[in-house]
């Protein structure tokens, strides 16, 4: 391989498609569980890390999306970890799918994936199919793919970019016999696509406004005299308390570039709690307000608070952002953030809360 002395690599992909094996298969040993069952084997965020050719190479997994037993608290977490682990930006997204018949939870799970790829991430995705021995009567790959509208959408929109390998031979990468020699041809195949790949982006791994804050906190903590696993963990921490109430698409968007840019962005859909916080209660009017006023739905709203830091329960909650001290610079942070799509709606909420302050601060009360 040529390019970047490290490269990272993040699996993704439906519950039980065989991610953990192309991770196996990948590395050239048994470093990911597997499971023959249809339920995920992958139950946490795993980061393994192996010296080819000498290159860093680390192969992060991931559990299913689409999990078949885990909640969308569950999930969340590992996904946060992913981003955490990845930072400052993979150089290549393997999207892992099975060679089976596509039934209607199938398309689903393509048609999620093109909706949570952004189109800056789709130019470092390559599609790779697992169980290639079950392709019938010696069709191709690219004939199943063509096959189906969905899936030569996906690989369309990933240049083209498409393996596929047998899994039940992921443990035998050198040359032998029959399959095994093909499985351990198409390991290489991948590695030139994205050796290829990388020299299309530049050289250069893909990142965005997230993974690059996510990667001056870690450097941040280092400074601090934690070492790496530790700067890890304390910012993994810290990006998970700041994201409490976002759903898991959210935190995945934020990592797949689909959300608006900023850092962990989240909707201003806040929870419906009893609170006396102005604060709260002025951004709930407020998003009801630019919601109505502009059609955008309150999911759809996104803004970044203090570089990490989030409105998530008010704006009281990103005064603890990683770069804002207080409340007041987070909410300027914030609305500094905003990019285009949202910017009218967010406007009304900001005039609200200004005007709203104002009044409360005339009765002698601090506005935050």
């Amino acid at each position: 391989m040529e390019g970047s002395p490290d490269v990272r690599i993040v699996l993704l992909g439906k519950t039980g498609a065989g991610k953990s094996s192309a991770g196996n298969s990948i590395l050239g040993e048994d470093v990911f569980s597997t499971s023959d069952q249809a339920n995920s084997q992958t139950s946490k965020c795993e980061a393994k890390t192996k010296i080819i050719d000498g290159k860093k190479i680390t192969v992060i997994d991931t559990p299913g999306y689409f999990a078949t037993e885990r909640s969308d608290e569950e999930l969340k977490p590992e996904i946060t970890k992913c981003i955490v682990e990845c930072a400052p930006g993979p150089h290549a997204f393997l999207i892992v799918l099975t060679v089976t018949r596509q039934t209607a939870e199938e398309k689903k799970v393509v048609e999620e994936i093109l909706k949570q790829f952004g189109k800056e991430a789709l130019k470092y995705a390559v599609v790779m199919f697992t169980h290639g021995d079950q392709l019938a009567n010696g069709r191709t790959i690219h004939q199943f793919v063509d096959e189906n509208v969905h899936l030569k959408r996906l690989v369309q929109k990933c240049g083209g970019r498409l393996h596929v390998i047998d899994n039940k031979y992921w443990n035998n990468p050198i040359a032998g016999q029959g399959d095994e020699t093909r499985n351990a041809k198409e390991i290489k195949k991948l590695w030139n696509t994205i050796d290829q790949m990388m020299k299309q982006n530049g050289g250069k791994h893909y990142t965005n406004e997230t993974l690059q804050c996510v990667a001056r906190a870690i450097e941040d903590e280092k400074a601090k005299g934690k070492t790496g696993e530790m700067a890890k963990q304390s910012v993994m921490k810290r990006i998970f308390i700041l994201a409490a109430g976002v759903s898991t698409g959210v935190v995945l968007g934020a990592l797949l570039g689909v959300v608006a840019v900023g850092a962990i962005l989240v909707g201003l859909a806040i929870k419906e709690r009893t609170s006396p916080d102005p604060v709260v209660k002025v951004v709930k009017e407020g998003a009801v307000a630019a919601s109505a006023a502009t059609g955008v739905g309150l999911g759809t709203v996104f803004i970044a608070g203090g570089g990490m830091g989030a409105i998530a329960g008010g704006l009281t909650g990103a005064a603890k952002g990683w770069e804002a001290e207080t409340a007041s610079e987070a909410a300027e942070r914030t609305f500094q953030a905003i990019t285009e799509p949202a910017m009218a709606a967010v406007k009304l909420v900001k005039d609200k809360i200004v005007e709203e302050m104002k009044g409360y601060t005339k009765m002698g009360n601090p506005p935050f």
